[in-house]
């Protein structure tokens, strides 16, 4: 397949910091959740597999080159890996680059990496890094001040509301 010839390129370019072809063959293997992917992409055009209900979803973007399980995101082969590495590669990229958030963590992760939480768990990530909670900017809410009037008698204080409206037969204002 072409488009696995280009991943594979990119994968030899791009992802070399994070982890090798062997090692990410050797993860993927090991990873229960990615062995039942990669069993759903070798069975699949066969349609003697059915996956299991949580899989279905993955069951046409998958393809398998060199013993390396991708999927297709936007036109584009990228590998597929297990959760376990995702958090560390998550972490990684997100202290690496200044404690991003996680838009921008998504951003730079996603054209070398898939794993079906990946968005969620950037998400979780940001939220839950105590360098970045400390570090952000609570919004200012300023609110006016509402001071409470209090009466003792009946009929001691009246309210009225005067509204500006369009001219009307001479009229510019109701009071009520």
């Amino acid at each position: 397949i072409p488009g696995i010839q280009q991943a594979l390129i990119n994968l030899q370019l791009d992802r070399i910091n994070f982890i090798d072809a062997e090692n990410l063959m050797e993860l993927q293997d090991n990873d229960d959740e990615v062995w039942e992917w990669k069993k759903l992409a070798y069975e699949s055009p066969n349609q003697q597999y059915c996956p299991p209900q949580q899989h279905k979803r993955y069951q046409f973007n998958l393809a398998i080159e060199h013993d390396i399980l991708y999927t297709e995101i936007e036109g584009e082969y990228v590998p597929v890996v297990p959760f376990s590495f995702l958090i560390h590669l998550l972490v990684t990229v997100h202290v690496n680059y200044q404690h991003i958030g996680s838009g921008q963590l998504i951003a730079r992760v996603k054209p070398l990496f898939y794993h079906p939480q990946l968005i969620q768990t950037a998400k979780d990530l940001t939220s839950t890094c105590y360098r970045c909670v400390l570090n952000k900017t609570k919004a200012q809410h300023k609110y006016p001040p509402v001071n409470k009037i209090q009466s003792k008698y009946l009929g001691e204080m009246y309210e009225m509301d005067l509204i500006h409206m369009p001219a009307c037969q001479g009229y510019h204002y109701i009071l009520t």
